[in-house]
This record gives structure tokens, C-alpha cells and sequence, in this order.
């Protein structure tokens, strides 16, 4: 019953709620993330907690190791999988010249829980390692990894696959959606100052994530929105609008997207209908 809860208890939870994100984030995060973490807990009651390289599949997430060891011990148990990506470290004088409490790290987070399990069948164990072949090394220069390829027939029984079951997964956000329309305007606009790597990719999910209407400096006439940070799709739209101007004529749109991908400033406008 809210109505018997403390006020500040109050605003709490409704930031915690605020913060959640949906199950696919959650997933898109783990798929993503370079390394997660495991966290579960030996037969003796000790705590283990390793970096994993990791990938995905449907409900599951796998990752590989010896096969006797540490984590083959907590097999059949409960465990957590996590991972973290830091958006920006906001220092306190962004907010306020005089006190430390304001600084803040602004993220996205998930958990997966579930049960710790072994991958026995031969097929899925080498769809499993070729899963995290294809993500970590998607470039190629290696054999496939396949149920019947001999050049990997000692190394299949030499490595054990795990595979968290998950149960249920969680995932959260920080970036300022939970927080008045002043403290995120005096977040983003001491981002756009500072102008350090990754600050404008920050300032985008900021404002995406945001409840409010954008900050004036964000904004352009007639709705116009000023987009601080290209996604993929925009850096092929910027590359469709500039192919076969007089300083791009006859190079390929691929050419363009990847010398946009280089550049140390990029700012795009969007109108009401949407068009970059």
C-alpha cells in the first residue's frame, strides 16, 4: 500500500521501476557485452565468480571451459550471469560546484538466473563453441566448427560447454529518466562540453530514454530533432544523402558509411516526418 509507505521509500521504488527495462534489452545486452560475469557457488558453499566470454542462444547462455575445475563443480547449481556497459561517468560539478554526492555512473545492467548445466550432445556442444567463434571473431580465418570436423575431434573432448538455463532475467538502466528535466539537461550539456570519447553516443541514449521533451540545445526549428550519436541504419541514410554530391562522386555508398564511422563529430537532424 503506497499510501503507508515513507516518502522517501516511495520515490525509491518508483525509480527502481522506472530504471527496469524489458527481457529482450536484457538479452540484447548479454549478446552484446565483450565478457559477462558468473556468480554461483561451489558443493562446500563457496562463492565463484569468473569473466566469461559468452554467447547466446534461445533461453540459454553458453560459454565454455575445462573439463574438470571450478565451474564444473558448480554444475546442477543455482547461478547468475551478468553484464555491464558504463554510458558515462558524470562528475559531481555538472550539477553542483561545492558537493561530491552528485557524481554519478549512468548504465545499462542485466542478470540472468537460472541453473548451471553441462551440454553433452556432440552437436550442440559444437554449435556452442561456433556460436562463440561467430561473435567474438566474425571475421572468419578458421575451420568451422562442426559435429564431424576432425581437425577439432581432441579439443571437443578436451573442453566442457556450459550452459545457464535461464529462469528469469532482468534488466536495468540509469540515464537519468528517474530524474527531473533539469538534472538531465545539466547532465547532457556538461556531456556536450566535455566532448570526450563516447559522450555523444551518451547524450543520444540519454534523451531516447528520457520521458520529458528534449533540452532547447537539442532541438532545432519546427520540431527538428539533433541527433548527437549515427545508429547504423542513419549512418546509411547520411550516405545515401551525400552519394553523387561533387565530393563523393563515384564512390560507393560502402565507402562512405565507413569514412562516416570514422569521424570524430557527426550531428544529424531529423524532421517531424522522421527523415535525417
Amino acid at each position: 500500500d503506497l499510501l503507508n509507505i515513507p516518502e522517501e521509500r516511495k520515490l525509491l521504488l518508483m525509480r527502481k521501476k522506472a530504471r527496469r527495462t524489458n527481457e529482450q534489452a536484457a538479452w540484447d545486452l548479454l549478446a552484446a557485452a565483450p565478457a559477462v560475469h558468473l556468480a554461483s557457488t561451489t558443493p562446500d558453499g563457496a562463492p565463484l565468480v569468473r569473466v566469461l566470454n559468452a554467447a547466446l542462444a534461445p533461453g540459454r547462455v553458453l560459454f565454455h571451459g575445462a573439463v574438470f575445475g571450478e565451474k564444473s563443480a558448480c554444475l546442477g547449481r543455482a547461478a547468475v550471469v551478468s553484464a555491464f556497459r558504463e554510458i558515462a561517468f558524470v562528475p559531481s560539478y555538472f550539477r553542483d560546484e561545492r558537493k561530491a554526492c552528485p557524481a554519478t555512473t549512468l548504465y545499462r545492467s542485466a542478470l540472468a538466473y537460472g541453473v548451471l548445466r553441462d551440454v553433452e550432445d556432440h552437436a550442440a556442444k559444437a554449435a556452442a563453441l561456433e556460436a562463440l567463434m561467430q561473435k567474438h571473431q566474425p571475421e572468419g580465418g578458421y575451420t568451422p566448427l562442426t559435429p564431424g570436423e576432425r581437425l577439432y575431434e581432441k579439443d571437443y573432448r578436451s573442453t566442457r560447454v556450459f550452459e545457464l538455463v535461464v529462469e528469469r532475467i532482468e534488466g536495468k538502466a540509469s540515464l537519468c529518466q528517474d530524474r527531473p528535466p533539469a538534472v538531465r539537461d545539466a547532465v547532457v550539456n556538461g556531456l556536450w562540453d566535455r566532448g570526450d570519447p563516447g559522450d555523444a553516443d551518451a547524450i543520444r541514449e540519454i534523451l531516447e530514454e528520457s520521458p520529458h521533451p528534449w533540452p532547447e540545445r537539442f532541438l532545432g526549428p519546427d520540431g527538428v530533432e539533433l541527433l548527437t550519436a549515427p545508429r547504423g541504419e542513419e549512418l546509411q541514410e547520411h550516405a545515401r544523402l551525400l552519394a553523387g554530391h561533387y565530393w563523393r562522386e563515384g564512390v560507393p555508398v560502402e565507402d562512405i558509411e565507413r569514412s562516416l564511422r570514422g569521424s570524430s563529430v557527426w550531428v544529424g537532424a531529423r524532421d517531424r516526418e522522421g527523415r535525417l
